[in-house]
């Protein structure tokens, strides 16, 4: 019985251990990024979250083709709308920073976390 019990629990702990250490995906609009790169495509960010460090510069870069789009921080500073060039932000306070183009709304929309 105290063997099944082990195993038990120690089939868990790998089990909560793998969960922790998920991976992110790569497509459009992917979340979990450590990125400060973001590219603006056409309706969507990607990766549309990320986490940095505090101080880090995020650099959002207009794809090839795209229609015009902005970045536009809840409360705060926004890009010009375009179509093509970057825009970039630095974060000197930890918190969470949601914003969304004003063009398409919360449709695409990101956030950046500062940690």
């Amino acid at each position: 019985m105290r063997r099944a019990l082990r195993s038990i629990i120690s089939s868990l702990a790998v089990a909560g251990l793998a969960a922790a250490c998920g991976g992110d995906s790569s497509g459009p609009g992917s979340g979990g990024s450590t990125s400060t790169a973001i590219t603006v495509g056409n309706n969507f960010f990607n990766p549309n979250a990320t986490t940095v460090p505090n101080g880090a510069t995020v650099t959002w870069t207009w794809g090839a083709g795209s229609a015009s789009h902005n970045v536009t921080f809840d409360g705060g500073p926004a890009s010009a709308t375009q179509t093509s060039g970057t825009y970039t932000r630095t974060f000197m306070a930890a918190g969470s920073y949601p914003y969304h183009c004003t063009v398409h709304g919360t449709s695409m929309s990101g956030t950046v976390v500062v940690q």
